[in-house]
């Protein structure tokens, strides 16, 4: 039984063929799953880096208000309030953008919901103490986590 050469290649390239098809399709999928675990990546990285903003910036608001206790002179108590007011609301932003990228994880959402009253109450003791200050009432510290003034 003599085959054409036809038969030949049909029958010699058909193997093949179905080897490329099933290479292609296992290598797209791989891409695929690749993909998905990249992106996952990228919203950990997004994550970690609000993260460590809303941190740089609650750090920076707690600092500017101690400068603001501190300060010499009214001019630069006011500079210190509005560096403070700007780190507070970069703070905040960070804190929402944290929450929108977190809202797919229940556990990374109450961590926040923990962390936010604290952070809330020490901004709010410090807030106090700024406005002491922006009245002329020294500062002496704190008493039990409370400011305490001189009168």
């Amino acid at each position: 039984m003599a085959f054409s050469i036809r038969t030949k290649l049909a029958l010699g390239l058909t193997p093949a063929l179905l080897a490329l098809i099933i290479v292609g399709w296992t290598s797209l999928s791989q891409l695929a799953a690749f993909d998905a675990q990249a992106r996952e990546v990228e919203h950990s990285l997004q994550v970690l880096h609000q993260l460590g903003e809303m941190t740089s910036k609650l750090t920076e608001a707690e600092s500017t208000a101690r400068a603001v206790l501190i300060a010499a002179s009214p001019r630069s108590r006011e500079e210190f309030v509005q560096a403070h007011g700007e780190a507070l609301e970069e703070y905040r932003g960070h804190l929402a953008e944290l929450r929108r990228l977190t809202v797919d994880n229940p556990v990374q959402q109450k961590r926040l919901s923990a962390f936010e009253p604290s952070a809330a109450r020490r901004m709010g003791i410090l807030g106090q103490a700024i406005q002491q200050a922006r009245k002329g009432v020294p500062f002496t510290g704190l008493a039990n986590g409370v400011p305490a003034y001189s009168e």
